[in-house]
């Protein structure tokens, strides 16, 4: 008597962030003839197993890792799965397809300034006040990864008003910073507000700076001393 082939009706998916270990629950038929849970497919990225549990005829437990590219919204995930005899991709059919879902949230990045955090709500804004009479004012900036998992820095768009110290990574690790100082310049417009623009695992970041620069005040040009008369000039000669 031929044993029946298993077949997956649904993936339930769970919600978490690049880099992050989840848990799937596969929902079925005839689940019990996989001996074994060889890879899962996510869109088109081959994922080994981290674990798996079969726990009955209708369902199976796997952990997988999101990839760290991986961006927000839905996710195609096949199985490949081994029976006694053969290895096979599963995919769940019919109404059943959008199932195949991972979703996750939009990592994000704290930005402190003067070791105070920015205000969430947008438009995100640094003010840099005035700036002493014509020099630099400098402002030591922070990003913050809260997360459990790094994030990717990428696309730093800096007006040329400002000027950047420091080293700029193009990660920070979980629960990690990075810092750097901001520079304005006093050859800046005088009421200046331009974005900083830059990316956090690709979305995009748009931060307000502002400042007021004041130009240096012009030196007053030095007034040569007059010569003395005659008999002076032969006095400091002696």
């Amino acid at each position: 008597m031929t044993s029946a082939q298993p077949v997956l009706k649904k993936i339930i998916g769970a919600e978490g962030r690049p880099g992050e270990i989840v848990n799937l629950t596969l929902m079925g038929e005839n689940l019990l003839q996989v001996v074994r849970v060889e890879a899962v497919r996510f869109d088109d990225e081959k994922l080994d197993a981290i674990d798996y549990k079969i726990e009955s005829d209708e369902v199976i437990k796997i952990q997988i890792r999101i990839p760290y590219g991986a961006q927000p919204g839905r996710h195609k995930i096949l199985v490949l799965v081994a029976d006694q005899k053969t290895q096979m991709w599963l995919e769940p059919g019919g109404d059943s397809r959008d199932a195949t879902i991972v979703q996750y949230e939009t990592p994000k990045v704290d930005i402190l300034y003067d070791d105070n955090l920015v205000d969430s709500e947008e438009p995100l804004s640094i003010d840099f006040n005035e700036n002493p009479d014509g020099a630099f004012l400098s402002r030591p900036i922070t990003l913050r990864n809260p997360g459990k998992v790094p994030i990717a820095l990428s696309d730093f768009n800096l007006p040329s008003e400002l000027l950047l110290t420091g080293t700029l990574l193009d990660t920070i690790p979980a629960e990690e910073s990075i810092s750097f100082q901001l520079q304005l310049s006093s050859e800046s417009p005088e009421n200046f507000t331009q974005p900083l623009q830059f990316s956090v695992s690709n979305n995009p970041i748009m931060v307000q700076i502002r400042g007021k620069a004041i130009p240096a005040t012009p030196l007053e040009p030095e007034t040569p001393e007059t010569p003395g008369n005659s008999d002076e000039l032969e006095l400091l000669s002696l």
